[in-house]
């Protein structure tokens, strides 16, 4: 649910004007990122404010032009207050450049259901066209490339960039996020095993040669609806180990038509 409270706040106008194609300097642990502002919704509500796009790459120095980079691909689409970051310093606009024609019209974005209580998977989602909204249920392959729609404060987007979040993956870092805070609550867990799902015995058993040849311990597991791929990630259980592999076997799910279902831990 949004904050409409939130959304008031802080697109109010502000002291300083940002304009579409503007570039903003996001500094990073990595070195600086870069976005451009490139719509900015108002109707009809929720107004979702600015959008950015995520721009590719990390720099040790400021760009002396931004056309360049402009002009590639972006990583993905978010709403963030823009210019209260920007009036408050919290991001410079740093140049200008011209949104790119592939660019230019308002982007599909995918909305998030209810997660489930226990897995915290989402099964329903809706698209969303900054118009209207439609049901779809479970996504396409298609589909999991589309940005999600949300608004994110500055700690977010810097934290994301970061990490290299994407929308394809935005699955993984929440399950990985989710056993990086139970393997901190729960000291001595010796190893996690984790749970593809497949329609079909041919599509696991091909996952699990994928999973194999990345050296993990996998085991094919017929549930009667269909059939369950098992891992067992053993140490050391860092926060990036975590995360590379729920990545990883979130990856070799979506090219072998099964998705990444759930964890346990053992002790």
């Amino acid at each position: 649910m949004l904050d409409f409270h939130y959304l008031k706040l802080y697109n109010a106008p502000m002291t300083q004007k940002v304009q579409i194609g503007d570039i903003v300097e996001v500094p990073t642990k990595k070195g600086l990122a870069y976005v451009q502002f490139s719509h900015y919704h108002e109707a009809p509500p929720p107004h979702m404010g600015a959008l950015i796009r995520v721009l590719p790459g990390f720099f040790q120095a400021r760009p002396k032009e931004f056309q360049t980079l402009a002009d590639q691909k972006e990583l993905y689409y978010t709403f963030i207050p823009l210019r209260a970051f920007v009036n408050r310093k919290i991001f410079l606009v740093v140049g200008h450049a011209a949104v790119p024609l592939h660019a230019k019209s308002f982007p599909l974005f995918r909305c998030p259901g209810l997660p489930h209580p226990q897995t915290g998977n989402i099964d329903q989602w809706w698209l969303w066209d900054g118009t209207k909204s439609w049901r779809v249920g479970e996504l396409t392959d298609e589909q999991l490339d589309l940005s999600i729609q949300t608004i994110w404060n500055d700690v977010s987007l810097i934290s994301r960039i970061e990490e290299g979040w994407t929308p394809r993956y935005a699955a993984a870092f929440v399950q990985a996020a989710r056993l990086r805070d139970h393997t901190k609550k729960t000291p001595g867990i010796k190893g996690v095993r984790h749970f593809l799902l497949f329609k079909n015995k041919s599509n696991a058993e091909q996952a699990r040669k994928l999973a194999e040849n990345t050296k993990f311990d996998c085991e094919v597991i017929d549930t009667g609806s269909g059939f369950m791929l098992a891992v067992r990630q053993g140490t050391p259980l860092t926060d990036e180990y975590l995360e590379h592999v729920a990545i990883q076997l979130t990856e070799i799910a979506s090219k072998t038509g099964g998705t990444y279902d759930a964890w346990e831990t053992a002790l």
